[in-house]
């Protein structure tokens, strides 16, 4: 982006769309993790393995109660 600034003048439109998508999938998949459905798809996922064995709580932010 600075190249651009320095060689055109401005930042092309593509950078801004292509951070915008990026800061929206990442803020999708954070709501998705700690939901309840992301909770449950992770333990269906994980059922009959040995990482089903281990408390899911290690892995989870501060604060956060299930």
């Amino acid at each position: 982006m600075i190249a651009d600034l320095r060689a055109r003048g401005r930042v092309h439109p593509a950078y801004f769309w292509s951070l915008g998508i990026y800061v929206a999938v990442f803020a999708a998949s954070m709501l998705l993790a700690y939901s309840p459905v992301g909770i449950a798809l992770t333990e269906s996922f994980l059922a009959g393995t040995p990482g089903a064995e281990r408390p899911m709580e290690a892995f989870l932010p501060p604060g956060f109660a299930m």
